[in-house]
């Protein structure tokens, strides 16, 4: 998965659903309909649109032209040992749930990581959705 050298994405409101999108150069970037549509279609079919989520982070890639969507649910963690939120994942190809996938490459897992660093820092969901990191240059050599 080879992600732009910076990132800065923009949190994306689907129903009550916040969603976090990394998107691939794979992507043509100017098609947020389509992105949109991958976004939200993934929440559906994974059934987390309607269940007790805090947020989401979702990568959005392409093999040829089939599009992918790996979609993180970050969700309450009963137990109260300041360890963060608990994740579930799951991988959507046009619409439906891929089983035959990885988890995660490097990138995602870089990713995620650094996004958990800034979620500690902010103090509170409500400011980690509002300040968006810039992710550093290079990060994907």
């Amino acid at each position: 998965m080879a992600f732009i050298s910076k990132l800065k994405p923009v949190v994306r409101q689907y129903g009550s659903c916040q969603v976090i999108p990394y998107v691939d150069e794979s992507w043509d970037r100017l098609d947020q309909a389509e992105i949109d549509l991958q976004l939200s279609s993934a929440l559906q079919v994974s059934g987390w649109a309607s269940e007790d989520s805090l947020y989401f982070i979702g990568f959005c890639w392409k093999s040829g032209d089939r599009p992918y969507i790996d979609l993180w649910r970050f969700k309450a963690n009963p137990v109260d040992d300041h360890s963060g939120p608990l994740a579930d994942m799951v991988v959507c190809q046009s619409g439906k749930c891929v089983q035959n996938m990885g988890v995660a490459s490097g990138n995602t897992l870089a990713v995620l990581g650094l996004e958990e660093l800034h979620r500690r820092d902010c103090g509170s969901l409500e400011k980690y959705l509002l300040l968006r990191p810039e992710l550093p240059l290079g990060l994907w050599k």
